[in-house]
C-alpha cells in the first residue's frame, strides 16, 4: 500500500497509473450503465487513493 501512495519508482507511477485507469473507468461504468451509488462511491474511493498518491508526490 505504502508503494501505491508514493511511488519511488517507475514501476510505481505505473502501479499509481493503472489504479488511476481502473478507478476511472468503474467511475465511468457507474455513470453510463445504469446509475448506480455503490459502484459510483467505490470507483471514486479509488480514484481518492491515487489521487493522493500524486498530490503526496508534489
Amino acid at each position: 500500500m505504502r508503494e501505491l501512495l508514493f511511488p519511488s519508482t517507475d514501476a510505481g507511477v505505473a502501479i499509481q497509473l493503472a489504479v488511476l485507469t481502473i478507478g476511472g473507468l468503474i467511475v465511468l461504468i457507474a455513470v453510463w450503465r445504469r446509475p448506480n451509488a455503490r459502484l459510483l462511491v467505490f470507483g471514486v474511493w479509488i480514484l481518492s487513493i491515487a489521487l493522493f498518491g500524486v498530490r503526496a508526490l508534489h
